[in-house]
């Protein structure tokens, strides 16, 4: 037995990562930083994923993968004005899928040799915990959304038995399940490359601008209507051919009746930097945010940051030192944190150094130390010490 133990800290620790998202979003971006600096770490990680943009990416950075036909992430709740309004039918058919997806994984940890399995995403959760217990592997889930509460979250605190520990992107989505081994574990953001690639458009200065996904969640309706109380062109930076055609139709209506002329759809970015590279204030206006990315994006280009207070976006800007700090939703108090920024060089300058330092914490390398060392917690001889926390 001891043999065997010694001859298992000798050699890379196998870790099976499990990402149902095909596309690369912030998520998926987070994990291949991850697994990137794992190896130096004696972490040997095995992506496991359906084929597309992520798959493709990660080959293309040397990483091992597994492409594997999961099945499609189904919608079981819808919203109502009322609440979430869970489907029965649709429940019943995530589980069916889960439990196939479940036996599928369990082929290739046993493949692989996987010492422990990782979700990525919700939809990976339920069936990576039980292909770990058929491979007799321990399971570490990764927390990137904010589980309202109601059915989904009471599942996902019992299904999250069958784990050794959950890692939260913020201490917003440690605060949304229940489990007594949480880590938080703020995403990796990468400093910006020496060169950066400008943007093919210019627009005039100043500019204030809004960099992300076009959806409803995001709130970019109240920058649309701030934007006509503050001096300042405003670039809406994102895939409009992406999102939901009357949600943009609606936005391009706002953007008419409040500030005309003055609002800019500029399409989508590959990369966030030459955009930031642009902007003098980076607003992000969400009504609800698991972490924030492109708030730290921000901060580590050097852009002045202001951003609702929802969800993990405090843990990222503190209001006044680092950034500034708004009530979601309220865009008279939006429009006066731009202003103010615009108004006064000496405040923009100060929290635009401020902000570049305290946006080290989000190094790719402590975050790969932290993650490293959950792993090697979770396999180890003792795999259930006292909860802690980690940044």
């Amino acid at each position: 037995m001891k043999n065997e133990r010694a001859e298992r800290d000798r050699r890379p620790l196998t870790v099976m990562m499990v990402s149902y998202a095909s596309a690369l979003g912030g998520a998926e971006r987070s994990l291949l930083t991850l697994a990137t600096h794992l190896g130096v770490r004696g972490v040997n990680p095995i992506l496991v994923c359906p084929d597309g943009p992520l798959a493709d990416r990660a080959l293309g950075l040397g990483l091992t993968v597994a492409r594997s036909p999961l099945s499609a992430p189904r919608r079981v709740s819808r919203r109502r004005s009322t609440g979430k309004n869970y489907s029965p039918t649709a429940m019943a058919a995530r589980g069916r899928n889960s439990l196939k997806d479940s036996r599928l994984l369990r082929r290739v940890a046993v493949e692989h040799g996987a010492d422990l399995l990782h979700s990525n995403s919700l939809p990976g959760h339920l069936p990576t915990a039980l292909a770990g217990r058929l491979a007799r592997a321990p399971v570490v889930w990764h927390l990137r959304e904010i589980v309202e509460p109601g059915p989904g979250r009471e599942v996902l605190s019992l299904m999250g038995r069958l784990t050794e520990g959950m890692v939260a992107i913020s201490d917003a989505v440690a605060a949304s399940v229940r489990h007594p081994r949480v880590w938080t574990v703020y995403n990796p953001v990468s400093e910006p490359p020496a060169v950066v690639a400008r943007p093919t458009w210019s627009l005039p200065k100043p500019l204030v601008g809004y960099l992300g996904r076009i959806d409803p969640s995001k709130g970019i309706e109240h920058l649309i209507v701030a934007a006509g109380l503050f001096s300042a062109e405003v670039a809406i930076v994102g895939d409009l051919d992406a999102a939901q055609p009357d949600y943009v139709a609606s936005l391009r209506a706002l953007a008419g009746r409040h500030a005309p002329e003055h609002v800019h759809f500029m399409g989508a970015v590959e990369e966030p930097w030459g955009a930031l590279a642009e902007f003098d204030v980076l607003v992000v206006p969400s009504l609800a945010e698991p972490f924030g990315r492109v708030a730290a994006e921000g901060q580590r280009a050097g852009v002045v940051v202001v951003a609702a207070g929802a969800g993990g976006l405090p843990e990222i800007v503190t209001d006044g030192e680092d950034g500034l700090i708004y009530q979601p939703g309220d865009r008279v108090a939006l429009a006066k944190s731009v202003e103010s920024v615009l108004a006064a060089p000496a405040l923009a300058e100060r929290l635009r150094s401020a902000g570049k330092v305290s946006s080290e914490r989000f190094d790719p390398s402590q975050h790969a130390d932290a993650m490293a060392a959950i792993f090697n917690e979770c396999v180890g001889p003792d795999s259930r010490p006292a909860p802690r926390g980690g940044r």
